[in-house]
């Protein structure tokens, strides 16, 4: 018996790749919840970096930018895709997020107050 070599039966090798699997499916759920938050707070955080640069502007210009572009230097096909700015008057603006991000819609106004909705 001392020469013989054993090796792991079927029954070892699926009970492993069944763990694995339940770990696997036990995982999942609770990355994309981690992924949707994280889109979240970027576009938070982009949210913000937009309000500051049309403040600049504003104080600068003393109106709103009527585009985007003029206030945000950046403001390339990354942005265009996601977000949209809208003038309101001369002294009111929003930018908001174009698409959904996980079924959350976020916007920034004047106010500086990051809005979200379901």
């Amino acid at each position: 018996m001392a020469g013989r070599r054993r090796g792991n039966t079927a029954a070892e090798i699926v009970v492993v790749l069944v763990v694995a699997a339940l770990l696997t499916a036990s995982a999942l759920p609770m990355y994309a919840r981690y992924s949707a938050a994280l889109a979240v707070n970027s576009a938070r955080g982009d949210l913000k970096a937009f309000q500051s640069a049309v403040e600049a502007y504003y104080t600068e210009h003393l109106e709103v930018p009527h585009g985007a572009g003029e206030a945000v230097a950046e403001w390339t096909a990354r942005y265009v895709g996601r977000y949209s700015y809208r003038r309101l008057g001369a002294h009111d603006y929003e930018f908001s997020t174009r698409a959904e991000l996980g079924g959350v819609r976020l916007w920034i106004d004047e106010t500086g107050v990051v809005g979200q909705s379901k």
